[in-house]
């Protein structure tokens, strides 16, 4: 079945996530060719959730379409919204979401 249009910004997520699962493949080994990636189900799960998370913020607030519009104003937006949010997001969170967007 052929898709139609466009790809949603929350499927290019996924696929550029997908791009760089290397679960099952040796971090100790990447590290030494200097590579990176996802070594971790949990690391993976965790970045996909921040990561579409994101990009449906900027989507809704900035009218961005895919993620090849994404830019660094964006990014400091979204971590100034995750801060005025105040009580319900943990500095530590803020910390795993900016480590997720970083991988994204």
């Amino acid at each position: 079945m052929a898709r139609r249009g466009r790809t949603s910004i929350v499927r290019e997520v996924k696929e550029s996530l997908t791009a760089i699962d290397k679960i099952g493949q040796s971090k100790r080994d990447a590290r030494k060719t200097g590579t990176s990636g996802i070594h971790s189900k949990k690391q993976m799960a965790n970045t996909m959730s921040d990561a579409q998370n994101f990009v449906k913020w900027c989507r809704s607030e900035h009218g961005v379409k895919s993620i090849s519009e994404l830019n660094t104003g964006h990014y400091m937006s979204y971590l100034a919204y995750l801060s005025e949010k105040g009580v319900s997001v943990s500095q530590g969170h803020r910390v795993n979401v900016e480590t997720s967007l970083r991988l994204l």
